[in-house]
Formats: structure tokens, C-alpha cells, sequence
């Protein structure tokens, strides 16, 4: 009786104890889409556009800002380094805004490389 008793007791520990373990994947982001396009070896990569909590903008009295500051998240598809520099124009509004964005980080997830570039685009029109 003994070890019946002792053999239900442990069953109900182990199963006291089980914790069913569970993992999700991390999304790959929902970050506005901006554009994307091929790479001179012809890598498709789209941009996207981060939003940033505190994002420093120098602003013409009356006027569109001289400068922005932005973080753009490139996914390239496959395994690639990407560059340590990007150049990039894209229109905000009414204006149109250039300028060479310095890599912060890069990462593969699920097949694709993923890298964040930070900088600021600077007023063409």
C-alpha cells in the first residue's frame, strides 16, 4: 500500500512540476514600408522606416526642416554584409530629403539579413 501510495504521490509531483515550455518567434518587425529594390549583384532588399522615441530635428522658423534624423531598417534577402553606408533620398511631405546612412547593427533572421541604419537626410528642395 506503501508504494502505491508513494508511486501516485510522485506521479502527482512530476506533474505538479511539468511546466509546458513555450517559445515565440520574434517578429520580423511591422515598421512602415518606405520602397524597395534591387542590390548591383541583385539582392532584393526592402526599406522600412523605425520610428524613433526621441528623434532630434533642427527646423527652419515657418519652414521644412534643414535636416532629419532617421533610422532605416533594410531586409536584404539571404545571408549578406551589408554596406557600412547607405545612401538614401526619400520624399517627407512636400520635400525631398538625401543623405549617406552609417550602419548601426545587422542580423540574420530566418533567412533574411536585417540592417538598421542610423544618420541624419539633409533638405534637397
Amino acid at each position: 500500500m506503501k508504494k502505491i501510495n508513494f508511486t501516485i504521490l510522485c506521479f502527482l509531483l512530476c506533474l505538479c512540476m511539468y511546466n509546458p515550455i513555450t517559445t515565440h518567434a520574434k517578429e520580423i518587425g511591422v515598421n512602415q514600408y518606405l520602397t524597395e529594390g534591387y542590390t548591383a549583384e541583385g539582392i532584393h532588399y526592402t526599406i522600412y522606416d523605425v520610428p524613433t522615441s526621441a528623434s532630434p530635428t533642427v527646423m527652419s522658423l515657418q519652414r521644412a526642416a534643414t535636416q532629419m534624423y532617421v533610422v532605416r531598417e533594410i531586409r536584404f534577402d539571404g545571408n549578406v554584409q551589408p554596406p557600412k553606408t547607405w545612401y538614401f533620398a526619400e520624399r517627407i511631405g512636400e520635400h525631398i530629403y538625401a543623405g549617406s546612412l552609417s550602419l548601426s547593427i545587422d542580423q540574420v533572421l530566418y533567412g533574411k539579413t536585417i540592417a538598421t541604419y542610423k544618420g541624419y537626410l539633409y533638405l534637397v528642395n
